[in-house]
């Protein structure tokens, strides 16, 4: 029978699955790389294709070598959003690159409150979405408050997308506190809330109005 025997590699074509990705992992991008000798036959099985990143992204799964002529890869967001970020094939002297985006997560807060007591404990809430809008779980959520201290920090959304702590408001009156929600440099708009000091002339919760005189 007629026997083809692989050439050295002399053509190389590889292909993204999509054209951006999320940051912190949300999503990926798929990589194809197919190598064939200079009759276009497919070469040698375990032929060495070299995957490097250029921007803030990971090769979170990458072939060695090829099988078939093709070698796989696998790449996800990293940190920060990128807008020029790209990856770098190399097979012997074939080198091509392929540009992506890296795409912001959206970070909101959903629930805090509008006026606290001193000495108290309030429920705040924040909901991560992709730019599409759909919600993300699996994210850690960064929370920050002007005064005040949150029970816990970092929180990682949950299913639905969202992350929940508490935020005890301090001893101090004040008229102005600020609380914001980030993940990586991205952030949530700021909030504001403002502390009473216990007493009968409070309201006890931000859902009470107190009418004076």
């Amino acid at each position: 029978p007629f026997v083809v025997v692989p050439g050295k590699p002399a053509n190389m074509h590889a292909s993204l699955s999509s054209d951006s990705v999320h940051m912190r992992g949300h999503q990926q991008i798929g990589v194809q790389v197919s190598v064939t000798d200079v009759n276009g036959n497919a070469v040698a099985d375990g032929t060495s294709v070299s995957f490097s990143l250029e921007g803030h992204a990971v090769i979170a799964q990458s072939d060695e070598g090829t099988q078939g002529g093709v070698a796989q890869a696998v790449i996800i967001g990293g940190d920060l959003p990128d807008n020029e970020s790209a990856l770098i094939v190399r097979v012997a002297e074939m080198e091509q690159r392929l540009p992506f985006t890296v795409k912001p997560l959206r970070v909101k807060l959903d629930s805090y409150p509008l006026q606290m007591q001193a000495r108290e404990k309030y429920p705040v809430t924040a909901t991560v979405t992709d730019s599409a809008g759909a919600v993300v779980g699996g994210i850690d959520v960064t929370f920050e408050s002007s005064a005040g201290r949150f029970t816990k920090s970092m929180v990682t959304t949950n299913g639905s997308g969202q992350a929940q702590t508490e935020l005890h408001s301090g001893f101090h009156n004040l008229s102005n506190l600020n609380i914001v929600a980030m993940v990586g440099p991205v952030q949530s708009e700021i909030a504001t809330s403002s502390v009473k000091p216990q007493g009968d002339n409070y309201a006890q919760t931000h859902e009470t109005v107190v009418v004076g005189d």
